[in-house]
C-alpha cells in the first residue's frame, strides 16, 4: 500500500497529490512523568472514598459534539467528583476550572465535560505530566454516566488509554468508537493502539479511513511516522513537513512536538545544520519544552561537546524525569570524566525506571551488563504492552546479553522485517548475528551501523567501533 515503502525509496511528490493515504501520531516519544498530579489525583480519590468530595489531542483538533442535555444527577459518582474537584497550587489551570465550573453551573453540561477532559490532555502533553491523563480518564467515565457508550466518553477515553500505554485497552474502546460512529478521529486513535502493539497492516488500514475522511497535518504526521518505520527516511521528511506547514496554529504544542520530529529525521541524515534550526525556532517558543532540549542535546553528543550536552539534559531531565534523560546525562557526565555526577545520575535513573519506562531501563541493563537477568524480565513484560519493533528489539539485546544467541536471532529476524533505518537496531543486529555465525549479515549490519553512529550513544558507539575487526571484514576473527 501506499504507506509502505522500501528502504530508502523515495516518496514520489506526485503520489502526494493523488492519494491521501496518510494519518497523524501525536505521542511517540512524549511519554511525560512528574508526581505533582498524580498526587493530587491520589489525595482526591482519597476523599471521595471517605465521603468528602477532580500526535495528543487539543481543544481545536476534535469537534465538539452537540449533546442532547439530560438530568444531571448522574453527576454525582466518584469518577465525576474526582473529575470536578478544584487542582490548587502549581497545577492550577484557570482554563480548567473555567470547564469544571461550567459543568455544575450550566445547563448544558455535557458539552463542558468533553471540553475539560481535552483540556486536561492538553494539559498532560503541555506540562509533561500524566497526572492529567489520570484525570482525563476519570472525566471521560463521568461522561458516559450520562448514558451507555457515550461516544464522546468513548473516544476521550481510548485516546488517554493509549498515552497510558494500555493499548489493548484503548483498541477495544477506540473498535467500540469507530463501529458505533467512525469518524476520522475514532480511526486515528485505533490505527495508534494497533501500531504500538505491533499490528502495522491493521494501522495502516485504520489511517486509510482516518485520511480518506480528513486529509490534513495530523494525517501527514502519522504517514511519516510509517514512512519512517518502513526504512523511507525520505520520505518521512516530506511528509513531516506537510504536517508542519498544514498546521494552523504556528505556537501551538503539537507544531513544536512536529518541528522536533521532523527534526530528529533530519539529524538521522546528519543534517546538523537544519535540524538545530528548527529545535532553535522551537526553544524560542517553547524554552522549557523537553523533547526539544533531549534532541539538542543529543546533537551536542555527536559533536562531542558534552559541556553543552550536559547543561541541556540537565533542564530537560528536570523538566521530564524519565529513564531516557537521566541515562543520556549520565552518558554525557562519563564522557566528561565526571563520574561521581554520572553515579549520582544513574541512581536517579534506578529509582523511577521500571515504574516509568521498563523498556528504555531494559535496554540500559543490557547495554551497561548491570543486570542482564532483571533486563530479560523487564523485555518481557514490555512485549506483552506493545510489541512494536523497539519493544522486539528491547528483547532481541536482553537474550543476546543472557547468552541465549538463538532465541535473540529468531526475535531478531522478526525486527528486521519492517526495515526500519535506526541505529540502535543495526548495532545489536550486528552483534547478535556475529554470534550466530551469520558473519555475512553482522557486516552488513555493521556498516549500516557505522554510517547512524551520531545516533548511538557515546557507550555504545565506542562499543560499535571496538568491534569493527570482527564484525566489518564478514567473518568471525575471535
Amino acid at each position: 500500500m501506499f504507506l509502505q515503502r522500501s528502504r530508502r525509496e523515495r516518496l514520489p511528490d506526485k503520489i502526494i497529490a493523488k492519494r491521501s493515504n496518510i494519518a497523524d501520531k501525536y505521542r511517540f516519544s512524549i511519554k511525560f512523568r512528574d508526581y505533582r498530579i498524580a498526587i493530587v489525583v491520589a489525595l482526591t480519590i482519597s476523599l471521595v472514598v471517605s465521603g468528602c468530595v477532580d500526535n495528543q489531542q487539543s481543544l481545536n483538533e476534535k469537534p465538539l459534539q452537540q449533546h442532547t442535555e439530560l438530568q444531571t444527577s448522574w453527576l454525582d459518582n466518584t469518577s465525576c467528583q474526582i473529575a470536578l474537584s478544584p487542582i490548587h497550587g502549581v497545577a492550577e489551570d484557570s482554563r480548567i476550572a473555567q470547564y469544571q465550573q461550567d459543568v455544575t453551573q450550566s445547563r448544558q453540561p455535557l458539552i463542558h465535560l468533553e471540553k475539560l477532559g481535552w483540556a486536561l490532555v492538553a494539559k498532560a502533553r503541555e506540562s509533561f505530566d500524566p497526572g492529567y491523563y489520570t484525570l482525563a480518564l476519570e472525566t471521560a467515565k463521568c461522561l458516559a454516566q450520562s448514558q451507555p457508550d457515550q461516544i464522546d466518553a468513548l473516544v476521550i477515553q481510548a485516546h488517554v488509554l493509549n498515552n497510558l500505554h494500555r493499548f489493548k485497552e484503548a483498541e477495544v474502546i477506540a473498535t467500540q468508537a469507530v463501529t458505533q460512529r467512525g469518524q476520522w478521529f475514532e480511526y486515528a486513535i485505533l490505527g495508534d493502539a494497533q501500531m504500538e502493539q505491533g499490528r502495522l497492516n491493521d494501522a495502516e488500514q485504520s489511517y486509510q479511513h482516518m485520511i480518506d475522511q480528513r486529509p490534513g497535518p495530523q494525517a501527514y504526521s502519522r504517514a511519516a511516522h510509517m514512512r519512517w518505520l518502513f526504512g523511507d527516511v525520505d520520505g518521512a521528511i516530506d511528509l513531516m513537513l506537510l504536517a508542519v506547514q498544514a498546521n494552523s496554529s504556528s505556537q501551538s504544542e503539537y507544531q513544536a512536538w512536529a518541528n522536533v520530529r521532523l527534526a530528529s529525521y533530519l539529524f538521522q541524515q546528519a543534517d546538523f545544520n537544519s535540524a538545530n534550526k528548527l529545535l532553535q525556532q522551537v526553544l524560542q517558543q517553547h524554552p522549557n519544552y523537553a523533547p526539544a532540549l533531549l534532541l539538542r542535546g543529543r546533537m551536542f553528543l555527536a559533536e562531542d561537546n558534552f559541556t553543552r550536552a550536559i547543561s541541556v539534559f540537565q533542564a530537560a531531565a528536570q523538566l521530564n524525569p524519565l529513564p531516557e534523560y537521566y541515562w543520556l546525562l549520565a552518558e554525557a557526565f562519563a564522557q566528561s570524566g565526571m563520574q561521581q555526577q554520572a553515579e549520582s545520575i544513574l541512581q536517579s535513573l534506578h529509582t523511577v525506571a521500571a515504574v516509568e519506562d521498563q523498556r528504555t531501563y531494559s535496554l540500559f541493563l543490557s547495554t551497561t551488563n548491570t543486570d542482564t537477568n532483571q533486563a530479560l524480565t523487564l523485555a518481557e513484560q514490555e512485549m506483552q504492552i506493545r510489541q512494536d519493533v523497539f519493544s522486539k528489539d528491547a528483547l532481541a539485546w536482553a537474550l543476546y546479553k543472557t547468552n541465549r544467541f538463538t532465541q535473540a536471532l529468531k526475535v531478531l529476524d522478526d525486527v528486521m522485517l519492517a526495515d526500519t533505518e535506526d541505529a540502535r537496531l543495526f548495532y545489536h543486529a550486528a552483534l547478535i548475528y556475529q554470534s550466530n555465525a551469520q558473519y555475512q549479515k553482522a557486516s552488513s549490519a555493521y556498516h549500516d551501523a557505522l554510517a547512524l553512529q551520531h545516533m548511538l550513544y557515546p557507550s555504545e558507539r565506542h562499543d560499535l567501533l571496538s568491534r569493527s575487526a570482527m564484525l566489518m571484514t564478514g567473518h568471525n576473527t575471535s
